[in-house]
């Protein structure tokens, strides 16, 4: 039993937040030799009180697939995002893993779900956890301007933000959540109930553009793997805005036009993207007032985690 529990490799969890630098740190991860990371990148397996049927039309197109088509694939392509649900497709996930030292998967929705802490604590107790963190009004302006990318919203504003609180059914895949995501301390509040504080590893933003090689160091420190130095920075989720906001949500709705861009080149949707966006383009929001909605949970975060962070307030 003790050979069996020391061969068994360590299971990881990079649990958000959203908007956070989560896929950088993902495809940090992937390029280590003794890391074997999910092929669906997100698959919120534990998220149980995640349920699909209650997705908007759009996240539902944006975030579901036959499963049952794509785990009959003998190699497993790369997804973004999916909501597996049976046991035997989540454990096939790492049917390639081929004895990896470390196992992971990169679920966004894990941390602010009510259930993910308690269901992987069933299955993996010693599990560690990565948690991205960034000054939740920033994280705010990088969610506005993903959701305007992606058609969700077709102008950013402050009243955007209200009018998306104001919903009903307010949840993961039913509603943006553009404020709630940002409520790290009542999130993590949670967890800490459920796991131990050493089990986590805090990656913030702001370290993450300005030494990603140590960001990279220390996580492999915490895995317990071989550190190296990275050939190049991993860049992930950069962009401008739409410059027809519009016609861009039009688009991104229309299946015909899904359809044709999947067949496109890479280097296609590269020139395609480069002309329809604007990489200059500033979102403007309150500031002020969002500084002031997260300030409680901000002095949550910073006794939970020991640290200062009044450069966010």
């Amino acid at each position: 039993m003790a050979l069996e529990n020391e061969m068994r490799p360590t299971r990881v969890f990079l649990i958000g937040a959203a908007k956070c630098g989560t896929t950088t740190v993902d495809q940090m991860l992937r390029l280590h030799p003794e890391v074997f990371m999910s092929p669906i990148k997100e698959p919120n397996y534990y998220s149980t009180d995640i349920n699909p049927d209650n997705f908007t039309e759009v996240y539902r197109k944006q975030s579901l697939h036959d499963l049952d088509a794509y785990f009959a694939q003998e190699v497993l392509e790369p997804m973004h995002l999916d909501f597996v649900r049976s046991p035997q497709q989540y454990a096939d996930l790492y049917r390639a893993a081929n004895g990896a030292a470390v196992l992971g998967e990169s679920s966004t929705s894990y941390l602010v779900s009510t259930e993910a802490a308690e269901n992987i604590a069933k299955d993996y107790p010693d599990a560690k956890f990565v948690v991205c963190l960034r000054n939740p009004v920033s994280r705010l302006k990088s969610h506005l301007k993903m959701a305007l990318q992606g058609g969700n919203i077709t102008e950013i504003s402050d009243e955007v933000v209200e009018a998306d609180m104001k919903k009903p059914n307010q949840g993961w895949g039913s509603t943006e959540m553009f404020l709630p995501l940002g409520m790290y301390g009542k999130q993590l509040e949670h967890w800490l109930k459920v796991f131990p504080k050493a089990q986590f590893h805090f990656v913030f933003f702001d370290d993450l553009i300005e030494n990603q090689q140590k960001v990279f160091d220390d996580l492999c420190a915490f895995l317990n793997v071989s550190i190296f130095a990275l050939d190049s920075e991993v860049h992930a989720n950069a962009g401008g805005m739409p410059r027809f906001p519009k016609l861009n949500a039009f688009l991104k709705g229309s299946k015909r036009v899904r359809n044709i861009k999947d067949r496109m080149p890479e280097s296609w949707k590269a020139m395609l993207k480069a002309q329809w966006n604007d990489e200059a383009a500033v979102v403007n929001i309150d500031e002020n007032r969002w500084k002031e909605y997260y300030r409680k949970d901000i002095k949550k975060l910073e006794s939970l985690l020991g640290l200062t962070l009044e450069h966010w307030k």
